[in-house]
């Protein structure tokens, strides 16, 4: 579980692990309409965006906040994480076209959707720590099968919201999940 803080004194945030894993990747995604999140007393927080954090065996989503008549230190909370047992995160991203959405590419090939609203109705709260279950895309590589010394690189949505690009060593796919 990560702890995030703000520093008064020269205003970032600074994070503390039990893992033993270094964080490899950071991305953000901006929430572009901003809403209100759960009102308590006269504290209101908007939405600001997402950030997800990958290591080499795990990925841990957080939102964004910020937190009305507090000052100006946003709050970042922990949504969830996903630790993957059988095989190595290679990378992580986040949808363009919808905030609430990543998937995340596993050295096997696998490949996971998470979708963060979900995560939150079945919640109700921003601050669950969850531990996410996101949707395994079957995806049949059978074709293309012969890996030999091939590894997977990295995947990002395309122009579609369900057309993935995913990149191995020594080719590049599209995956539209928009048929089985």
């Amino acid at each position: 579980r990560f702890n995030t803080w703000g520093a008064k004194d020269d205003e970032v945030l600074h994070e503390s692990t039990g893992f033993q894993y270094r964080i490899l990747r950071i991305a953000v995604n901006p929430n572009p309409f901003p809403y209100p999140g759960n009102n308590h007393n006269h504290n209101h927080s908007t939405v600001v965006g997402y950030l997800l954090a990958s290591t080499l065996c795990s990925v841990h989503w957080f939102v964004v906040q910020e937190i009305h008549n507090s000052g100006k230190f946003p709050r970042v909370s922990c949504l969830g994480s996903k630790v993957f047992k059988t095989s190595s995160v290679v990378y992580a991203c986040w949808s363009p076209h919808i905030p609430e959405e990543s998937v995340v590419l596993l050295e096997s090939g696998a490949l996971f959707l998470f979708d963060l609203e979900s995560c939150f109705r079945r919640s109700r709260t921003f601050n669950s720590n969850a531990r996410f279950r996101g949707t395994k895309l079957l995806v049949s590589w059978d074709a293309v099968s012969d890996l030999g010394n091939c590894k997977w690189l990295s995947c990002e949505f395309s122009w579609h919201p369900r057309v993935l690009i995913v990149a191995r060593s020594d080719a590049v796919f599209l995956v539209d999940l928009r048929f089985d």
